[in-house]
């Protein structure tokens, strides 16, 4: 819940902020870690395409982890 101070931003910003993250004072000694669970657990590790014709072709791979952080890479494949 909010401290009576943050009540006067809620009218102003209700529906328009999904998110707001405090960083914590870390020199404090405590523990502000903590661990995010995937809501669907199966992972689908390959993928199946079809090309037309044998030869070398560039492919981009993009993860995205279950916070939401992405990255891309884009890699080289040869197709016989």
């Amino acid at each position: 819940m909010c401290c009576r101070r943050c009540w006067p931003l809620l009218a102003e910003f209700a529906g328009k902020v999904n998110l707001i993250y405090i960083d914590p004072p870390f020199d404090t000694g405590a523990d502000f870690s903590f661990t995010a669970t995937r809501q669907e657990p199966k992972l689908e590790l390959e993928t199946k395409h079809a090309y037309d014709a044998p030869g070398e072709y560039t492919v981009v791979v993009k993860v995205i982890d279950i916070l939401g952080n992405d990255t891309t890479k884009t890699v080289k494949v040869k197709v016989r």
